[in-house]
């Protein structure tokens, strides 16, 4: 009989691993979609789906000169950022701002955020008419907002935060396994698995299967489904193959409970015929034992009812048997000694009346 404590630090470290392990495949994801190529492509996709696709007037003056002097560098509206000419001479507009965005999205990644908030300047100040020294307030300041994460400092924290928590789910494995028992320890740890893995291995399988954009592939939606669509495909493969290790290994705990359950009933079977018909105690001699024998808790002999004990049966004094018999069991007199007399026969018979048909023993 096992502790009640071995099942109690069970279920701690079935429950810690379970909230390691989905911390861990979180962090997974995170640390797989702020990959370079993943983290710049969704970038540009976002940002470049706000901006305005029409040629403009500031556009339209920087490709002319783009195109008189291929080999210089330019000024991008908007932006303090210089490109060089031939890069920009043949584009439209839609075309250089998703280039002069891939630009802005590679100093991000490299840099951080604070470089490319640099290339937004603030609005300069205007001073009103008639009033000197009365600044008025200036521009707002680029904000990434949420794309500030998309650098290689933040995938560098991402992966060693993950790297905590899937050790500490590797380190709980082990004390759940330990306190578990027989066929526990395939179940334990692979129900853990299916618990962490399957709700990932569901959420990418439906990103993965998403249709194309209903206006014909083009958008945000669209951009980001075309960058993010190798990942999510293998993310969810991973999730999914990580959730069917589980539940194989549950299955296998599950049929090596049965096949152990089975040879214990058979095991006790064998115990229980073995029981009932017990070979007969042999002495040093090879003779068997004759008494009978004495079964633990006093119980009769199971191989069939206890015989009732039977009076002993009394010779009849008139038969021809009972005088040597009788005579047998008389002790012999001392010498000098008179011999007393046997009873008479209708003294004997008497006796047997009144004894209910036994006859009494005879008294010397």
């Amino acid at each position: 009989m096992r502790p009640r404590w071995h099942g109690d630090i069970k279920w701690v470290a079935a429950i810690l691993a379970v909230i390691c392990l989905l911390a861990a495949s979180l962090l997974y994801d995170a640390f797989r979609l702020t990959t370079h190529d993943v983290a710049t492509g969704a970038f540009t996709a976002v940002v470049a789906g706000f901006m305005d696709d029409k040629d403009s007037e500031d556009y339209l003056r920087v490709q002319e000169e783009a195109q008189a002097n291929p080999e210089a560098e330019v000024q991008m509206p908007g932006v303090d950022l210089t490109v060089k000419g031939s890069e920009i001479a043949d584009l439209s507009q839609a075309e250089a701002t998703r280039l002069v965005i891939g630009r802005v999205a590679n100093i991000l990644y490299y840099e951080g955020p604070q470089a490319v908030e640099d290339l937004f300047p603030q609005e300069d100040p205007k001073t009103p008419a008639g009033g000197e020294g009365e600044a008025a307030p200036s521009g707002a300041r680029f904000d990434l907002g949420p794309a500030a994460v998309l650098t290689e400092e933040g995938h560098s924290l991402i992966k060693a935060v993950l790297m905590g928590f899937a050790g500490a789910a590797a380190f709980l494995l082990l004390p759940l396994v330990y306190f578990s028992h027989r066929a526990g320890r395939l179940g334990s740890p692979g129900m853990v698995l299916l618990i962490a893995s399957l709700p990932f291995a569901l959420l990418w399988q439906i990103a993965n299967r998403t249709g194309p954009a209903d206006d014909g592939g083009a958008g945000i939606d669209a951009e980001l489904r075309e960058v993010l669509s190798p990942t999510a495909s293998g993310l969810a493969t991973l999730h999914l193959s990580t959730a069917l290790l589980g539940l194989s290994l549950v299955v296998a705990a599950v049929v090596l409970h049965l096949v152990l359950f089975a040879l214990e009933k058979r095991r006790t079977a064998q115990a229980t015929l073995a029981g009932a018909a017990p070979a007969p105690l042999i002495e040093a001699n090879g003779e068997p034992i004759s008494q009978p024998v004495d079964w633990p808790g006093g119980e009769a002999d199971p191989g069939g009812q206890e015989e009732q004990e039977q009076p002993p049966v009394r010779p009849n004094a008139l038969s021809p048997e009972a005088e040597p018999s009788h005579r047998s069991e008389q002790e012999e007199p001392a010498p000098g000694t008179s011999q007393p007399e046997p009873p008479s026969p209708d003294r004997w018979e008497e006796d047997t009346r009144r004894e209910g048909g036994r006859h009494p023993v005879k008294s010397p």
